[in-house]
C-alpha cells in the first residue's frame, strides 16, 4: 500500500501556523460533533496527528480557516435534514471512490441519519440506491449530476430538486457537492490512508 503523501504530523512536530490550525481543526470538529467526535470516525491518530483532508490543511495552515467557514456558510444556506446532506457527500465520494471521505461519511450517516446501510453501501460504491423519499431522491439525482456530468445541470433534474427542496436547498446541495468534490480531489492527490477500525 502506497502510504500518505502528506503524512499526518504530530502536534509536537508542528511550526507555529500549523500549530495554530491544528487546534483551530480540532475545536472545530469537537464543536459541531460534540464529545462523540472519534466514536464517529477516526480524526486523529494515537500521537495527535489529524487525519484525513486535515492533515494537508495543518500542513497548510493557510487553508484550514477558509475551508470550515465555507463549509459553515454552506451550512446557513438551507436547513438541509442531515439524510440529504449525507446523500450528497456520499454520492460525491462514491463518484470519486475517495476512500477517506467515504469511511468518515458512511459512519457519520450511520449514526446521524436515518438512512439504511443499503442506501449507504450503494451510495459508497457510486450506485444507485433504491427506495429513497422524494427528497433525497432529488438530492441523489443533483448530486450525482453535478459530481458526474460535464457541462450544464439538466433542467428536469434542476426542477425536481427545487420542487423538492426549494431553491435555496438545491443552491445548498451544489455546494456540498462542489467542497466535497475538492475534498475528495485533495484526498485522491495525497492518497490519504484510511484508518483502520
Amino acid at each position: 500500500m502506497t502510504q500518505d503523501r502528506v503524512p499526518p504530523a504530530s502536534p509536537a512536530d508542528l511550526h507555529s501556523a500549523q500549530k495554530t490550525a491544528h487546534d483551530f481543526l480540532v475545536s472545530s470538529l469537537q464543536a459541531y460533533f460534540g464529545p462523540s467526535l472519534n466514536d464517529t470516525f477516526k480524526t486523529q491518530n494515537e500521537d495527535g496527528a489529524l487525519l484525513g483532508p486535515l492533515a494537508t490543511l495543518v500542513k497548510y495552515p493557510s487553508l484550514a480557516k477558509p475551508y470550515f467557514e465555507f463549509l459553515g456558510a454552506i451550512a446557513q444556506l438551507a436547513e438541509l435534514t442531515p439524510d440529504v446532506r449525507e446523500i450528497a457527500i456520499l454520492t460525491v465520494g462514491g463518484v470519486y471512490n475517495c476512500g477517506y471521505e467515504l469511511y468518515s461519511h458512511e459512519r457519520v450517516a450511520a449514526s446521524k441519519t436515518s438512512l439504511s446501510q443499503d442506501v449507504i453501501s450503494s451510495l459508497a460504491k457510486g450506485e444507485k440506491p433504491d427506495g429513497l423519499n422524494e427528497q433525497c431522491q432529488a438530492a441523489y439525482e443533483l448530486s450525482y449530476a453535478l459530481a458526474e456530468k460535464k457541462g450544464p445541470l439538466d433542467q428536469e433534474i434542476f426542477d425536481k430538486a427545487k420542487d423538492a427542496l426549494g431553491q435555496d436547498g438545491v443552491i445548498a446541495i451544489t455546494n456540498y457537492v462542489g467542497i466535497y468534490a475538492y475534498t475528495c480531489i485533495v484526498l485522491n492527490a495525497v492518497n490519504a490512508s484510511v484508518p483502520e477500525d
